[in-house]
């Protein structure tokens, strides 16, 4: 499952030049339009407009994300003190407090490149509420530091006993 954005990449490569092309704009719009609804001086900005979400909330981040925050769309720099807390902190005072996961060694696409332990967590939250927070690798780094490897953590098995694959942004 990891290497589906891969294998979709290279078949575009190898495919018809204007699917490519087509694709290519619509991944850069996508990603620029993503972190434009945080441009601060948008006065509908979504952070302006975060809390008037009621619906309980599960936030989630691979360790590895290499979109967010969008440095050069908005200027902002760090994903935890610049998107992370102040989401936390401004839902929290609402009265709408996130459930936050952070996946070790995932990046953007959480779903690809954990796709078990995801969506077991997503499941959990649609029908309890809830979701294990932890991790062994997160556990190791709460206890030791961030100078916690990645082979602390079991490699989870992937589908059909093949070895695993390295997701897009790892």
């Amino acid at each position: 499952m990891p290497a589906f954005h891969t294998d979709q990449r290279v078949g575009l490569i190898k495919g018809n030049p204007k699917e490519l092309e087509q694709w290519s704009n619509v991944f850069i719009f996508d990603i620029y339009t993503m972190v434009s609804e945080l441009q601060r001086d948008d006065p509908k900005n979504l952070y302006e407009r975060l809390t008037q979400i009621k619906a309980p909330i599960f936030l989630a981040f691979g360790d590895k994300e290499p979109f967010i925050p969008g440095t050069a769309f908005n200027g902002l720099k760090d994903l935890g003190r610049d998107i992370i807390t102040p989401f936390m902190t401004r839902m929290t005072l609402a009265g709408n407090r996130p459930i936050l996961k952070i996946y070790p060694n995932t990046g953007h696409f959480i779903h690809t490149d954990n796709p078990v332990e995801y969506a077991a967590d997503v499941t959990d939250f649609v029908t309890t509420g809830k979701v294990d927070t932890s991790s062994p690798l997160a556990t190791d780094r709460l206890i030791n530091g961030a100078t916690a490897t990645a082979s602390a953590a079991p490699v989870p098995e992937s589908p059909a006993g093949t070895s695993p694959t390295v997701g897009l942004n790892k």
